[in-house]
């Protein structure tokens, strides 16, 4: 018999550990002697499941099944690292290896960003529609168009206007069906550095491009910014960033929930923070190494590792750094060959960063930067194919 569609077993370890409310469909096939459960994409059933053993797993028939092949998806149904919905495939065409079956499973990736492709900054299209005529907004009074489009089809358009009767900004966004909503963005007059185009990341993990985008005219020291969540666009946060007087820019990622930023405190001194995905402001004591705060990223092929001093009396003391990357896989971060594995630190007289860059191909999933220093080893991590 063969299997058309990805199928979940239903038990993954042991009987009776099933989701509460499945709706169950059994499958009987000539020569089978194991029952197979589908269950609806839904998201308090799919949750339910454990992560499945890294190596075999048991039915209570007495048939083991080893995992041969393993595959990473995005999942709006199952966390990172949990096996996906109908994740779990039985390899026919493997035949049975040492009495075990062979099959495939599929890990999730999390929630996959939902806007397609780059934002769009050309309002060529948009400005000869009928609600931009009736509006009145030309190349002259609009300075930031952005569109998002989305997997489910819908589009949102974030557009950054000049105030007609004042020299500030407005903030507006047009849906797919030319509905809009004026967002406020902050009550000082201030201009941007001519035309920007905003820059997504998905801070909060739910999918939808969120962008930072200055709040105020910038001073000496840096700029308040304020931090837009797509999913509640309405109600931003601010935070001001020293150093940083861009229009629109990102921050760096620690990792999948955390990333890192100066601002300033109460007294107006320099202060290092971490930003979560539930916009609060941490210190960075627990992931500092040696007074200093790594970050990465992933673009066109190349891994970029920061190492940022937040305490230089530490940081002089670290010379020299051991890195090693690896590859999440189900629950078990794997090694995966680097060019390089280790670098110089070379502590200056002022805070600055040490930036390494390294080309190499990977393949989509999650990443993670382990960089030692000193005997002391934290991590960083990035996401292929975000």
């Amino acid at each position: 018999m063969k299997i058309k569609k990805p199928i979940i077993i239903a038990l993954l370890f042991t009987a009776g550990l099933w989701a509460q409310g499945a709706i169950e469909s059994l499958i009987y096939g000539s020569g089978m002697n194991f029952a197979l459960k589908e269950y609806p994409l839904d998201y308090s059933i799919s949750t339910a499941y454990p992560a499945m053993s890294p190596q075999t797993m048991q039915y209570n028939f007495g048939d083991v099944y080893e995992i041969t092949e393993k595959a990473y998806e995005y999942s709006d149904y199952a966390v990172r690292g949990m096996v996906v919905p109908s994740g779990v495939e039985i390899l026919r065409g493997q035949g049975n290896k040492n009495g075990k079956i062979p099959v495939k499973v599929t890990y999730s990736l999390g929630k996959k960003p939902m806007w397609t492709g780059e934002n769009f900054t050309d309002p060529a299209m948009f400005l000869a529609s009928e609600y931009a005529v009736g509006h009145h907004l030309t190349e002259e009074n609009i300075v930031s168009y952005n569109e998002f489009h989305y997997a489910n089809g819908n589009l949102l358009r974030f557009i950054f206007l000049k105030d007609e009767t004042a020299d500030s900004m407005r903030l507006i966004t047009v849906d797919k069906q030319w509905n809009d909503r004026e967002i406020d963005i902050y009550g000082k007059n201030f201009e941007f550095d001519g035309n920007f185009s905003l820059q997504p990341k998905d801070y909060n993990n739910d999918g939808y491009p969120d962008f930072l985008v200055k709040a105020s005219a910038p001073d000496k020291k840096g700029c308040l910014y304020a931090l837009h969540y797509a999913g509640d666009y309405p109600y931003p946060s601010y935070i001001y960033i020293y150093g940083e007087t861009s229009d629109a820019p990102k921050l760096d990622r620690i990792d999948r929930e955390n990333y890192f930023l100066f601002t300033l405190d109460e007294y107006g001194f320099l202060k290092p923070q971490i930003l979560n995905s539930d916009r609060q402001l941490y210190d960075t004591e627990n992931r500092e190494n040696n007074g200093l705060i790594f970050t990465s990223s992933y673009e066109n092929g190349v891994i970029t590792l920061k190492g940022t001093v937040v305490s230089l009396y530490k940081a002089q003391n670290a010379s020299h750094m051991s890195i090693a990357l690896k590859k999440l896989d189900g629950l078990v971060w794997r090694n995966v060959d680097m060019p390089v594995n280790s670098a110089d630190l070379i502590a200056g007289d002022s805070r600055r960063s040490y930036l390494m860059t390294v080309k190499k191909e990977l393949e989509q999933g999650i990443y993670r930067i382990e960089a030692t220093v000193n005997g002391k080893m934290t991590y960083t991590e990035f996401i292929v194919g975000e």
